[in-house]
């Protein structure tokens, strides 16, 4: 039987920490949750890195409202 993995969605470093002492396999970082997630600061993402060493995959959005982006965005 395989293991089953298990992957938490964390809005901020803190929370990557706080997932990988409970024993999380990976992790996504993203920022600003509340919609629907943003692009994390690389800060946040290096704290992250130093403070687990898990394989972090980050949500790369960089503003709310959906997926659809103007050629300007792009």
């Amino acid at each position: 039987m395989s293991k089953i993995l298990v992957e938490v969605c964390c809005g901020s470093a803190d929370d990557v920490i706080e997932a990988y002492k409970a024993g999380a396999d990976r992790v996504e970082l993203n920022s600003n949750l509340f919609h629907g997630g943003l692009t994390p600061t690389i800060g946040s993402l290096l704290v992250a890195k130093r403070k687990t060493g898990m394989k972090i995959m980050t949500m790369v959005r960089p503003r709310e409202g959906g997926f659809c982006y103007t050629d300007t965005e792009f």
